[in-house]
């Protein structure tokens, strides 16, 4: 698929004309999905696309158009085609002042090493895992391939091959244990261990419901929970783009100095991912880039467009969200978790999380599946669905009490068009106070 696509892409330069300038990225996959329930396949498939990005740039004029590639001989004329179409269309529309591509050419080739089973045998690995459980979930597993290639001599290319399992245990009604297994290399004592850690969950979820007054609780947010708060935190937190029209929900951490527990370090962190290591534009991602250290904002992701409009180095796709973002573990032992926690709330996950204050950066959201309620160290009872509502500088500042030892790496299930390449590298977060509000 490497060399074929770059054939493509100098068969394609070799039309320009004059100061012409032209770049192609390709996006693939080669994906096996799994649908399950009952411990059951329900549905299975298989995926192999390939998207491809044609951009025509002429002067600060500037046109792209996303074909889908087939793999036969008619893919080069669909790409001269477009072309052609491009080259009219950039003529017609007005000079862009933020347009900044990458005009030092360089090759570069990423391959992870392939560490997966075929799916059927990481499918009969789920369901001997789940024998005698009410598992349903979603499993997909397979090869990522991201390309890109310019006029100007880029070759760049990255393939990675990783797999999720996102699946719960249902107990009744509305109770059942929710679980992520994800990475690049599958373990089926892992996913045993995972999953009998969710079947002990759904002894507890048998038990009657507690439920309990809106106020303040001790808490512990798993990986997963505390995922849910970051994938909101994403979208606007750490953009260059943000901080200088202030619309980040941390513009009181860049306007007066607040902070975050010095315990909480959090980086775009590219070695730990399966996100490619270049943007569209033809940029290299850097290995790491700081964005909060000891509790204090360290730096911002910066697209091509936002690096010409404030005079920035790029070092971000134009999104201006992490794609690997990675936080620094704490020393609180997960087998210390529940006494640790004593009396109070263990959150599992967190759902359908929002701003309620987006300037004071307060986040509010619901608990779900096996949220429970502990008393002296032991899970004693589910909870009923509660509301919280409380700011990131209570929740990861002034009411932060530990950080687990262990991180959990979670792959974003999104399979929207494409599987996503988004990842977190989380620890879970023991609160002294988190508010309820309903």
């Amino acid at each position: 698929m490497r060399e074929r696509f770059f054939e493509l892409a100098r068969g394609t330069f070799a039309q320009l004309h004059g100061d012409e300038v032209a770049s192609l990225s390709l996006s693939a996959e080669s994906s096996s999905f799994v649908r399950l329930n009952h411990a059951r396949v329900r549905q299975a498939g298989d995926v192999e696309q390939r998207n491809a990005t044609l951009t025509f740039i002429r002067g600060a004029r500037h046109a792209s158009a996303t074909l889908t590639l087939s793999g036969r001989d008619d893919d080069a004329a669909k790409l001269a085609a477009s072309l052609i179409e491009l080259r009219e269309l950039a003529a017609a529309l007005p000079e862009d002042p933020h347009l900044l591509y990458c005009t030092d050419p360089r090759e570069s080739t990423v391959a992870l090493p392939n560490e997966l089973p075929d799916a059927r045998d990481a499918t009969a690995a789920i369901l001997s895992a789940g024998a005698g459980h009410d598992l349903v979930g979603h499993f997909a597993s397979g090869a990522l391939h991201r390309g890109f290639a310019s006029s100007l001599g880029h070759q760049l290319w990255h393939t990675s091959h990783s797999f999720h399992l996102d699946f719960s245990l249902y107990a009744e009604r509305d109770k059942a244990a929710k679980s992520l297994y994800a990475g690049t290399r599958f373990d089926p004592s892992a996913l045993e261990a995972k999953v009998a850690r969710a079947a002990a969950q759904v002894e507890i979820l048998r038990r009657p419901e507690r439920r309990i007054d809106p106020g303040n609780y001790r808490v512990f947010l798993t990986p997963s929970a505390l995922t849910e708060i970051f994938g909101l935190l994403a979208y606007e937190a750490f953009g260059v783009k943000a901080h200088r029209t202030k619309q980040t929900p941390l513009l009181r951490m860049l306007d007066s100095g607040a902070a975050l527990d010095p315990r909480v370090s959090l980086v775009e962190d590219a070695a730990s991912g399966v996100a490619p290591r270049f943007s569209t534009a033809g940029f290299a991602r850097p290995e790491r880039v700081p964005l909060v250290t000891e509790g204090r904002l360290a730096g911002a992701l910066v697209s091509p467009r936002s690096a010409k409009e404030y005079g920035l180095a790029p070092n971000a796709a134009s999104s201006e969200r992490p794609c690997s973002l990675a936080m620094a573990a704490g020393d609180l032992e997960e087998r210390d978790v529940l006494s640790r926690l004593d009396t109070g709330i263990y959150v599992s996950d967190a759902w359908y999380t929002n701003y309620s204050d987006v300037a004071s950066a307060r986040i509010t959201g619901m608990t779900r599946f096996a949220t429970t309620w502990v008393e002296g160290g032991e899970m004693v009872a589910p909870l009923a669905v509660m509301r919280f509502d409380d700011s990131v500088y209570r929740m990861l500042g002034s009411e932060l009490e530990a950080l687990t030892a262990e991180r959990e790496w979670m792959l974003d299930g999104g399979t929207y068009f494409e599987r996503s390449t988004d990842s977190f590298l989380l620890p879970g977060a023991l609160l002294r106070s988190m508010a309820f509000t309903l």
